[in-house]
């Protein structure tokens, strides 16, 4: 009766010319004819790395043998390591084959038949494994220590793919990152909306509409705790050499001092990532019960439909407030806190006056950053020129380096950040306040995020609803002017007794303390 067997061709990478998926089949074909064992079957993995034993064809060539190895005597490669490069997993495996269902494993061109019982056999296989074990072990330590010389030492993107955001220049070490500006606006708005505390969700759904184009589940968390955005990468650490984030040679899209705030912001479990913005429920999260709990939405059946309630969490003798009724009652509040013009021409003469002397010291202190940045920047040159000199030993060029790296990134933010508010100020004053003559308007011109973040600035987020009237400790001075009449129509009390955080509020243009009286627009 003839033996049969089957064999196992593999290759990682379309590199590997010697051990092609031809060549191991030209090997195995002539050990098969030789031998006169019959083929029965072939398995083949083409581009799939032998540190682990998951791979597709070898998974079904398991099964084969499980279920037909008493028609198989053999199983054939062209040599060990196309097998596995794990000498403890691959010898496990290859004594099961043998012990449970007698089947032998040959190695073509090392000339070894597998057999469990032969001590030379053992050996000589056990050596092949770890031969190639100890190349794998060579080559990723080369590898790796590559990776973190170029990352950590000399700033180098190493990758594939760029991150979303950028494009790749050049080759081997002058290969760069280079901003996508596209991509960059879309970076930039992801990290604003963000900060301005919009849920991921939505940031999602609104970066979609600008062109980006990720879909994983968690691309935009990604995105926000990658420091590359910030000119900075993750560099992971080698035998004894630190991880950590190091400074990156590639121009950054946000400033460090934006990237600092997003990593505090996740440190805070604001419930931020969870949070779903409903439109029907705008105050859910900024409306308190009289209890101190802030509410939630939710709707409630009805005799003949649902209606949508606002609810605090703790359930029966707490609140439970009708959308309608809370809306209503809000805007016929903010009816009264909009402003008359006199008061607006008020304000807006003092804005202009403190934010031009704001304007003046931003001037003088970017032009203090700029000469401190100036001045690192000849250090930084001196210091490079010490190294090529032999003047400094790597160590010491490296510690200064980083430092001052570091220090050029701060200024860099701070300088930005300085200039931004230059050019924004006068357009984001002169734009809108004009519009607080007419509070419902600008309410409900709002999303539901500016809505929530109106009252919780008007209030200091402390607005409370209890026995049929909103009620709060606080009131933000400039819209104090009318509290008298929304007292009177038990549209809002201002509790002082509710608490140590009563302030009370200042009216009039000049910020006298007597309430000027307006009806509303």
């Amino acid at each position: 009766m003839n033996k049969k067997g089957i064999r196992y061709l593999r290759f990682s990478s379309k590199g590997q010319s010697n051990s092609s998926i031809e060549a191991q089949d030209m090997y195995t074909a002539k050990w098969f004819e030789a031998n006169k064992v019959e083929l029965t079957d072939t398995f083949t993995d083409a581009g799939y790395s032998a540190k682990t034993f998951d791979r597709p064809d070898m998974t079904k060539l398991a099964e084969f043998i499980a279920k037909h190895h008493k028609e198989c005597d053999y199983l054939v490669v062209s040599e060990m390591d196309r097998f596995s490069r794990d000498a403890g997993e691959a010898i496990s495996l290859i004594k099961k084959l043998q012990l449970k269902y007698s089947v032998q494993i040959v190695s073509v061109t090392e000339g070894i038949t597998y057999d469990y019982r032969d001590s030379g056999s053992f050996f000589r296989t056990g050596l092949s494994f770890l031969l190639a074990e100890d190349d794998n072990i060579r080559r990723a330590n080369k590898v790796n220590s590559g990776i973190y010389t170029a990352k950590a030492q000399e700033g180098r993107f190493i990758g594939s793919k760029p991150p979303y955001g950028y494009s790749v220049e050049g080759t081997g070490k002058a290969r760069k990152l280079i901003i996508n500006e596209a991509e960059a606006i879309v970076i930039r708005f992801i990290y604003e909306a963000f900060l301005s505390k919009t849920p991921i969700y939505l940031i999602k759904i609104q970066a979609k509409e600008k062109g980006f184009n990720l879909n994983s589940n968690s691309i935009i968390e990604k995105i926000l705790k990658n420091p590359i955005y910030s000119g900075q990468q993750e560099v992971k650490p080698w035998r004894t050499l630190p991880g950590g984030i190091f400074p990156a040679s590639h121009e950054p899209i946000i400033n460090m001092l934006t990237w600092h705030k997003v990593q505090r912001t996740f440190n805070v479990k604001d419930g931020q990532l969870k949070r779903v913005i409903r439109e029907e429920f705008p105050l859910r999260g900024v409306l308190l019960c009289s209890c101190g709990l802030p509410v939630t939405g939710a709707a409630s059946k009805g005799k003949i439909k649902w209606y949508d309630y606002y609810k605090c969490k703790k359930g029966a003798g707490h609140l439970n407030l009708g959308t309608k009724k809370a809306h209503d009652q809000l805007r016929e509040i903010l009816s009264y806190l909009s402003l008359p013009d006199y008061l607006i021409s008020a304000i807006e003469a003092r804005s202009k006056a403190g934010l031009e002397k704001t304007l003046e010291e931003n001037k003088l202190q970017m032009n203090s950053f700029k000469k401190e940045l100036l001045a690192i920047e000849k250090k930084i040159i001196s210091l490079e020129d010490k190294w090529v000199s032999d003047q400094l030993s790597f160590e010491s060029y490296d510690r200064m380096f980083k430092d001052l790296t570091q220090n050029r990134s701060f200024l860099k933010s701070k300088i930005d950040e300085l200039d931004k508010v230059d050019k924004e100020a006068y357009i984001l004053l002169y734009s809108n306040i004009k519009k607080l003559n007419n509070m419902v308007a600008l309410y409900d011109a709002g999303t539901v995020l500016q809505k929530q973040e109106l009252i919780r600035m008007v209030f200091d987020n402390l607005l409370y609803y209890k026995k049929e009237i909103y009620r709060t400790p606080y009131i933000m001075g400039i819209f104090s002017h009318n509290l008298m009449i929304l007292k009177e129509k038990e549209l809002l009390f201002l509790d002082e007794k509710r608490d140590s955080l009563v302030r009370i509020p200042l009216g009039g243009a000049e910020g006298s303390r007597t309430p000027v009286q307006t009806n509303p627009p």
